[in-house]
């Protein structure tokens, strides 16, 4: 009975979620999300039509060069070293565009920088409400607050750029988690080839090291922590239960958004108890849900004590539902961020979470009941929503750089990137890339539910059961496209599948239809042959 709820488990993970693939590839293929740095508006999101035709073609023009000479390529080559050669790529790739843009924080990533400043001078001014009210309302931001105070007393004056050195080891240790998934999940050395080929191209988590946030350390950790799991599942080794739990108590310091990826980590723990009943699984979540609950809030109460202060709670959580659920000013950016929701009503509440729950739920109440009565308008509301986040090709890596200011007068080549023609390029390559990825991982999951032993396999739910947690989470929270730059990568093994897949069996089809075909005409022959008169 237990073994039937697991693999019911794994097969309502992928189901559910090649139902969402296949609706983002289709819009992908339709439609593109921009984001525009107007003068009046610089989150400006712009919704413009594609064409499907080509986009088809140029798909079906890479399957046909996958099919021809990537497929035997990928059985050739040492996955070790096309590996090595990625990790040394995306480390090269994001110096590079670190070093032209030089970019300083601004905005939420200026206030937790400059107070971890205050605080490596033992000044704790950030943290007094009537001098700031940053961390009285966003508590949980002193986890990455924590990171940039200790980068502040060793790199000093260094410490923007080593934090950005920071996000671009993240993006490297993102791309080998991923790489070892692949591995665990699918066996195949063609498939971790096509994975690690794949993650070539997946320029958006480089682009987005510019950005002085916990997006990338805190994903890198989690994901790590998602790795270690698979580990204990697949060797049973005692070191990997400690090594997952620090992993994702890390990433949930770093960035709060690692809660999804914990929660992943302890269904997937779950599934596998049902089938193998290891006591090991049970610590490791227990060990898990402490090390990703507890860490940062003992960050945080030591931040109150060494400056005397009680923050609270911060802006309760229902208030980011409230204002998830609501639309905003741009009609192309429903459930994005909006203080009125959220700092200012709390602020309102003279910073009395309760009383700013209450009034929160009665907005909720009220919202729900006008999507409830409409059907048209719940369509709009979340289809909106969904495409201004998860249809923007760049995730908003080149704008979080551009709507930045830097240390250095920028160079021709970063103005085009940002308003110019390699800004253009970029986008248009990433467009394309974005739709091969959605198209070819939909396919994947599709091929693994058609195969029993595949869709069985709790590693092949472990990817699209994290994106499942990110998807829901940011379709009822607060949305912005920033924040899925980390989740498109879970899409590459699965694409990798699925790309792999339908070249073998188009490839095996193909060479059948000849065979049959060559066989057909060869009796033909000798029919004719038999039956021919003699002279």
């Amino acid at each position: 009975m237990c073994c039937k709820v697991s693999s019911f488990g794994n097969w309502f993970i992928l189901a559910l979620s090649l139902l969402i693939f296949v609706f983002l590839a289709l819009q992908s293929l339709l439609n593109t999300t921009i984001m525009y740095n107007a003068p009046e508006d610089p989150s400006t999101v712009i919704f413009t039509h594609d064409n499907f035709y080509i986009n088809l073609l140029c798909i079906a023009v890479v399957f046909i060069c996958g099919l021809l000479f990537l497929r035997k390529l990928m059985e050739k080559i040492n996955p070790k070293i096309f590996g090595a050669s990625l990790l040394v790529y995306t480390f090269v790739l994001g110096l590079i565009w670190n070093l032209l843009t030089k970019n300083t924080p601004a905005h939420d990533s200026w206030f937790i920088t400059a107070a971890a400043e205050s605080f490596a001078v033992n000044d704790y001014t950030p943290l007094i409400l009537s001098e700031n009210d940053y961390f009285y309302n966003y508590p949980f931001q002193l986890g990455y607050a924590f990171l940039c105070e200790i980068a502040v007393r060793i790199f000093g004056d260094n410490t923007y750029f080593v934090l950005q050195i920071i996000n671009i080891l993240s993006s490297v240790a993102i791309a080998a988690a991923l790489i070892v998934i692949a591995k665990l999940a699918f066996d195949s050395r063609k498939v971790t080839n096509f994975t690690i080929f794949f993650l070539f191209g997946c320029i958006q988590p480089v682009l987005f090291t510019t950005f002085h946030y916990g997006n990338l350390s805190g994903f890198a950790f989690s994901m790590w922590a998602v790795v270690f799991a698979c580990l204990l599942i697949k060797k049973r080794k005692w070191y990997y239960i400690p090594l997952s739990a620090l992993c994702i108590g890390i990433g949930s310091i770093l960035k709060t958004n690692s809660l999804i990826v914990l929660i992943a980590v302890c269904v997937i723990l779950f599934l596998d108890f049902l089938k193998k009943f290891s006591v090991k699984n049970i610590i490791a979540i227990a060990l898990s849900l402490v090390m990703g609950i507890g860490l940062n809030p003992l960050i945080i109460y030591q931040y109150e004590q060494r400056a005397d202060v009680s923050l609270g709670d911060g802006v309760p959580m229902v208030l980011w539902l409230d204002m998830g659920l609501q639309e905003t000013g741009n009609a192309n950016r429903p459930g994005w961020y909006n203080p009125e929701y959220t700092v200012l009503r709390y602020a309102y509440s003279e910073y009395d979470g309760e009383k700013a729950a209450e009034s929160g739920w009665a907005d909720i109440r009220e919202r729900t009941g006008e999507l409830a009565g409409s059907a048209s308008e719940r369509a709009r509301f979340f289809t909106a929503k969904t495409l201004s986040q998860w249809n923007d090709p760049l995730y908003m890596s080149i704008w979080v750089s551009e709507t930045r200011p830097s240390r250095i007068e920028r160079g021709e080549f970063v103005q085009s990137m940002y308003t110019g023609n390699a800004g253009a390029a970029v986008r248009n390559f990433a467009n394309f890339y974005q739709s091969l990825i959605f198209v070819f991982a939909a396919a994947g999951v599709l091929i693994i539910l058609m195969k029993k032993k595949m869709r069985q396999n709790i590693f092949c739910a472990v990817l699209p059961l994290v994106f499942l947690g990110g998807f829901f989470y940011h379709l009822l929270f607060e949305a912005m496209p920033q924040y899925n730059v980390t989740y498109f990568t879970l899409f590459i093994p699965l694409a990798a599948y699925g790309f792999s897949e339908l070249c073998d069996r188009c490839h095996d089809g193909f060479r059948a239809y000849l065979k049959t075909l060559f066989k057909k005409k060869k009796n033909i022959e000798s029919t004719e042959q038999v039956s021919a008169p003699e002279n």
